[in-house]
């Protein structure tokens, strides 16, 4: 594995996803199409990927999927507030989770842990991100990727609305 000193230890995503970019042909790859995906907290994985791989000169990577990303920690932020008792997650719980992943006041502006508090989203890949309306981190879904759109990066944000129940199987719909 490549141990390239420009790229945090923490990382080592980057460095697997590097090494395989420098030798394509052992890894069955085309290295102009290295993608990344993730949902939730794995969402906030690539972004992040995103950042440091552009940070840190490559490899390229040519695309983000991003479902119902958990990247930033702004708990202000509307959906917060009409989602707090959820379904699903809670801003409490979003709350704990926060801060049992970055514990300490200055992890919180590192974009590497955040990626919704980057100052540059110049150069990073175009994003597909998905939200679910109804979720406490909604917002985060759309706030720093429309910020990345004004920019021109080109960035398609889609938001799933409320699904109505499904009636148990058997019964007949009202």
């Amino acid at each position: 594995m490549s141990t390239a000193p420009d790229i945090h230890p923490d990382m080592a995503v980057l460095l697997r996803a590097r090494e395989n970019a420098e030798t394509p042909a052992e890894a069955d790859i085309d290295p102009a199409r290295i993608a990344v995906a993730g949902d939730s907290a794995g969402s906030n994985l690539a972004a992040a990927l995103s950042i440091a791989a552009r940070d840190a000169g490559g490899p390229a990577i040519c695309a983000q999927t991003l479902l119902y990303p958990c990247t930033g920690i702004d708990l202000a932020l509307a959906s917060y507030t009409d989602y707090a008792e959820g379904p699903g997650l809670t801003t409490a719980s979003m709350a704990w989770f926060r801060d049992a992943y970055t514990p300490d006041a200055t992890s919180l502006a590192y974009p590497l842990a955040w990626p919704a508090v980057a100052q540059d989203f110049s150069r990073l890949p175009p994003a597909f991100v998905h939200s679910a309306e109804i979720d406490p981190i909604r917002d985060e879904g759309h706030d720093p990727w429309l910020r990345a759109r004004r920019i021109r990066r080109v960035v398609r944000v889609f938001e799933a609305p409320p699904r109505r129940p499904r009636p148990a199987l058997g019964k007949k719909s009202p």
